[in-house]
């Protein structure tokens, strides 16, 4: 509760601010400040953003907050993951792109679990009820021959809270960032990966949406944030040094650390297709986000990935920037 106050304090503060003469100001809402939304860092620090005459500003807020922000207008760009759970609920709202095409957190567990089947009985702290480290657990431990039953959840909300419970003791595992994967195990002598980028496959991950009233009455205003941002994401993936440099200097990564998060990172940036998402992704998706909802698998089954996400502005974009996207839902290809 305190950390949800203290995110709407910040943002009535930055909403009293006046925008730079001649720029649009664009508040987004994120989850946290890690590398997971670098690119945003990124458009911001090499001045993408004020090229295209934007002023934007991030705010930390829990995904379903920004997304329910949408629709009034108080943000524009929301979690957009979030954003297609609530289209499919018939929420005026769209998923506009995704900054990496799979989870790109570590599941990280402490010195004395050796294995996936050390963790019965056990409790694995994850991030709030319906979250990406929430579902990607679940997914996980399924994948590893644990079942849901055999081990508890405990919700502690961001990253440097489920580093602090697991290295006390209270959780025995938990999914992290990249950034504090590597924290973990700098700090924490016996602290292991128990999971590589590739072990969770293809996914939805640190999306961006908005609201349906947005993108119709400010079309180039969104098209402008998504270029901009798409530039941040191919710094990360063909200038991973320079990338390295901004995470150093914008969320205070180590510098130690800071190249191999990076690399990390750009691993998730599909070569084909920076932003989208292939059709049968989106649907798993969405089918496996069907009891959270409060849908059932068969009137999940009938949403149209048109209702919850609109690509059509990243296939122009990506088109303008000679980008040939390749199996990805909307691509000519």
């Amino acid at each position: 509760m305190n950390s949800l106050l203290r995110s709407l304090a910040v943002f009535f503060v930055l909403a009293l601010a006046e925008p730079t003469q001649g720029q649009t100001k664009i508040f987004v809402g994120i989850p946290a400040k890690t590398v997971g939304f670098l690119s945003l860092f990124i458009a911001e620090e090499k001045g993408f953003f004020k090229a295209e005459g934007l002023e934007v500003l991030t705010v930390v807020m829990r995904p379903e907050s920004s997304v329910g922000a949408l629709p009034s207008g108080e943000v524009q760009i929301g979690h957009g993951q979030s954003a297609v759970r609530a289209a499919m609920k018939g929420a005026p709202v769209k998923a506009l792109m995704f900054l990496y095409d799979r989870p790109t957190i570590v599941f990280m567990a402490r010195p004395e679990i050796q294995s996936f089947q050390d963790l019965t009985g056990k409790q694995i702290a994850t991030n709030f009820p319906g979250g990406d480290v929430f579902f990607q657990t679940r997914k996980l431990m399924r994948a590893r021959g644990v079942k849901d039953k055999d081990y508890g959840i405990v919700f502690m909300g961001p990253d440097p809270q489920r580093l602090q419970a697991m290295m006390q003791g209270l959780v025995h595992a938990t999914f992290l960032n990249a950034d504090y994967a590597a924290i973990a195990e700098t700090r924490f002598s016996g602290v292991k990966r128990m999971s590589t980028i590739r072990d969770l496959g293809k996914d939805l991950f640190s999306g961006l949406g908005t609201s349906d009233r947005f993108l119709a009455e400010n079309p180039e205003a969104v098209k402008k944030f998504l270029r901009a941002t798409l530039k941040g994401m191919l710094v990360i993936r063909d200038q991973p040094d320079e990338a390295a440099r901004i995470a150093q200097k914008v969320i205070r990564l180590d510098a130690k650390i800071g190249p191999a998060v990076v690399r990390h990172m750009r691993e998730a940036i599909g070569p084909t297709d920076p932003g989208g998402f292939p059709e049968a992704v989106m649907r798993e998706w969405i089918l496996e986000n069907a009891e959270l909802t409060g849908m059932t698998a068969e009137e999940a089954s009938r949403v149209k990935i048109t209702d919850v996400a609109s690509v059509r502005l990243l296939r122009e974009i990506q088109e303008e920037m000679g980008i040939v996207c390749e199996g990805g839902f909307g691509c000519k290809k």
